[in-house]
């Protein structure tokens, strides 16, 4: 019998695009070990729809107040900040189990694990849930090209040398504009300003003019 997951993540050109994008991490692993996983996001300018179609899942866009599930399922992951208790009780009668993935701590949540890779223990959310917390960098989602470089950073002696290059990234929308003032700050130092990198998505509405 196919273990059935829906994972509710919400990304926009305001929010950016992280919560998504741990989410697909989470979710090709899943698909790996048999799993069947759909996505539910709520429709906004900038959402990766096609980023979440490319890698093979299904995607169903919902309006304001929408988004419950229409199905039973095995496991329900949800990552959206404006979601909480209440959203999650309703699903309960649909979904075998709930995973919470937050790092707010600021809203009250029903769960039956909450995940926060960027606390490293769980007393921030004594209160707001009952849940086992899984806090720390070990349970951080990440893509499996990371894995892949962790390994082989492993496999050298100590850690290697970099060229003294700048790797500059502000999230998928960059909604704060800090490409252009980093790019502007770098400018200042004329000759001896290092070699950078910028890296910007397509949900940046600035990537032209940064290019």
């Amino acid at each position: 019998m196919t273990f059935r997951v829906a994972i509710r993540a919400d990304a926009s050109d305001r929010i950016g695009g992280g919560h998504v994008g741990r989410c697909l991490a989470l979710a090709q692993v899943l698909r790996g070990w048999g799993c069947e996983v759909r996505f539910i996001g709520r429709d906004r300018p900038g959402f990766p729809a096609d980023r979440v179609r490319r890698a093979g899942f299904d995607l169903r866009l919902v309006g304001d107040g929408e988004g419950d599930l229409t199905a039973p399922v095995d496991l329900l992951v949800v990552d959206a900040y404006h979601l909480d208790r209440v959203w999650e009780s309703v699903q309960r009668p649909r979904a075998a189990a709930i995973a919470v993935i937050d790092d707010l701590a600021d809203r009250p949540h029903d769960g039956d694990w909450l995940i926060d890779a960027g606390r490293p223990d769980g007393s921030a959310y004594v209160g707001l849930t009952e849940a086992p917390v899984l806090a720390g960098p070990r349970f951080a989602l990440l893509r499996r090209e990371f894995e892949a470089a962790r390994r082989r950073q492993d496999d050298t002696d100590g850690v290697p040398e970099g060229d003294g290059r700048l790797v500059l990234f502000f999230g998928a929308a960059d909604r704060s504009g800090l490409s252009a003032v980093a790019l502007d700050a770098l400018s200042l130092l004329g000759a001896d300003a290092p070699p950078a990198d910028l890296v910007v998505t397509s949900a940046n509405p600035r990537a032209e003019a940064l290019a």
